[in-house]
């Protein structure tokens, strides 16, 4: 999701038992040689929910209020959505040819070695630092054992990257070469990320209202474990350690693994544009099931949406890697400033 705590609450969860929830893609993927139960880290912090003042006085749970702050902004999503509808932004068709790195079976390989080597980099940490398994720890893993979690998994999934990165040499560039430039394929990241922002929180919204409903309780507004445990041990050595991993490297692993990797897999198998976007945005979303509260997927799935059109758009990863990096420095913020 680069993909940082995701796959510390992926595997995490099926690897070491304990710790306040559990963030993995399906339980059910790799759970038949681990053992059950464990902590949901994530790197990447779900979109934070405003709070005002009514919402933060105790009230009836079960009641469907929405705020200015909420009207305003499904009003700024919506004048979005009709100029990208308008402006047909939404296309991907043209597309500009990315260097052929593999074949797409070699990448899509990568792809679940990377996914696995984050769950045995998780196991090996939990041994060197001595994190116990415990399932009778009420209150879950400490910040710096998350910290210490998300070292191992990067480590080993550096050898990913590795294999990326030598790939990425050897390939050449398509002729003619229509990618975007390096600072045009930012820019349009950066655009894309501001135009979807409100539509991902929208999203969020009413999936988080569907959830009150069935369930009778108010949606967490910051719904993503590892923000609530920075919230609660600001500027220790833990928190400075886990804020670059969720601002710097987890945008950057989770991108190679899911939009570098993954989608590439896809498109090389012959399948579109969109459906391919769409495909790994779902496996995205759902890597953050346990970490993140159920209403955040939604607004997860329509964010990430906007990571693999503007990938597809820009032949660059550049473009996803810094909407990454933005979106969460951007959530971690507003989770800080609401705390």
């Amino acid at each position: 999701m680069v993909f940082s705590l995701i796959l510390i609450s992926s595997f995490g969860q099926q690897l070491i038992a304990a710790g306040p929830e559990s963030s993995a893609a399906s339980d059910d993927f790799f759970s038949a040689d681990v053992p059950p139960a464990t902590p949901a880290l994530t790197a990447s912090p779900v979109p934070v929910s405003p709070v005002s003042p009514e919402e933060a006085a105790p009230a009836d749970d079960s009641a469907f209020r929405i705020t200015i702050a909420d009207a305003l902004t499904m009003l700024l999503a919506a004048v979005f959505l009709i100029v990208i509808v308008g402006k047909k932004w939404f296309r991907l068709d043209r597309l500009p040819r990315t260097p052929g790195l593999a074949d797409p079976l070699v990448l899509l390989v990568l792809f679940l070695l990377g996914l696995a080597l984050a769950a045995i980099g998780v196991m090996v940490s939990a041994q060197v630092f001595g994190i116990e398994p415990s399932d009778e720890r009420e209150m879950g893993f400490t910040l710096a054992e998350q910290s210490q979690l998300m070292l191992g998994m990067y480590l080993a999934q550096s050898i990913v990257l590795i294999a990326f990165a030598v790939l990425l040499l050897r390939a050449r560039a398509p002729q003619p070469d229509r990618r975007s430039s390096w600072s045009r394929a930012a820019l349009v990241g950066g655009l894309a990320l501001v135009l979807i922002w409100p539509l991902m929180s929208v999203a969020g919204f009413f999936a988080g209202r569907v959830t009150q409903i069935v369930t009778g309780d108010r949606p967490d507004p910051v719904a993503h474990e590892t923000l609530r445990r920075l919230l609660e041990e600001p500027w220790s050595p833990a928190y400075i350690a886990t804020v670059i991993g969720v601002v710097l490297i987890a945008p950057l692993v989770e991108e190679v693994l899911y939009r570098g990797l993954l989608q590439r897999a896809l498109r090389g198998f012959g399948i579109g544009p969109w459906p391919a976007v769409i495909a790994t945005s779902a496996a995205f979303a759902l890597m953050h099931l346990g970490s993140a509260d159920a209403h955040a997927l939604a607004a997860l799935f329509v964010l990430s949406l906007a990571f693999g059109w503007a990938y597809e758009r820009t032949g660059r990863l550049i473009a996803p890697v810094l909407m990454h990096i933005l979106f969460n420095a951007g959530n971690l913020a507003l989770a800080l400033t609401l705390a």
